[in-house]
Formats: C-alpha cells, sequence, structure tokens
C-alpha cells in the first residue's frame, strides 16, 4: 500500500516526502508534516548526542582527533530535515515511518466518521 501513497518510482526520501507534499491536502498533510517533524527532531537529537559523547570521552591530548570530533558534533547540530531526508538511510525510513504512523492514527479515525454518517 506504501508506493500507492508515495509513488512507485520515488525511491529516495526527500522525493518520497515532496510527493506526499504534492498530493496530500488538510488533516492527511498536517498529520504526514507533524510525523515527519517528530522524526526530524528525534533523529537529531540522537545524533547530537552520540557526537557530543563521541567528543566527551576523548580525553583530548591529540589534536589530530578532537577536531574531527568537534566538526562531527558541529555537522550533528547544524543538519536540517532536508538533508535528513536526503541520506540514503534516514530519508526513506523517515518517510516509511510517517506513512505507517498516518496510516494507523487517522484512516481509522476516517471510517469511523464514515460509519457515523
Amino acid at each position: 500500500m506504501e508506493p500507492a501513497f508515495i509513488g512507485l518510482d520515488q525511491t529516495t526520501g526527500i522525493l518520497q516526502h515532496q510527493m506526499a507534499q504534492q498530493f496530500y491536502h488538510g488533516t492527511a498533510l498536517s498529520t504526514y508534516s507533524n510525523n515527519i517533524a517528530q522524526l526530524f527532531c528525534n533523529g537529531k537529537a540522537l545524533d547530537v548526542a552520540e557526537a557530543e559523547r563521541l567528543a566527551n570521552a576523548d580525553p583530548g591530548t591529540d589534536p589530530l582527533t578532537l577536531s574531527p570530533l568537534q566538526a562531527v558534533l558541529a555537522r550533528a547540530q547544524t543538519k536540517t530535515q532536508d538533508e535528513y531526508l536526503m541520506d540514503a538511510g534516514d530519508g526513506a525510513f523517515m518517510v516509511t515511518t510517517a506513512l505507517n504512523e498516518w496510516m494507523t492514527s487517522l484512516l481509522p479515525n476516517m471510517v469511523l466518521q464514515r460509519v457515523k454518517h
């Protein structure tokens, strides 16, 4: 069912995300966008925490080791939502997870609304 919602030939997270934004409307778009934003915040927090842990674990005596760790931390802190969506692993995972959350929360409510009418 997922290809029907994100497009059959959209294989990267950013393309899937753009397809979803183009065709979802109203509550569906709002729910999907909120899910993507929450996944981005969670992923970024984990990446920053891991980079801080690695930087703090280094004794700081070797500048050749500390400088790359600081660069990784700075990169984790400045990475944007679109950059996460462009990432080969993160992007497709974010869209798939957001879509699954959307289907499990929104679709049952829509079915119940139609039954009531």
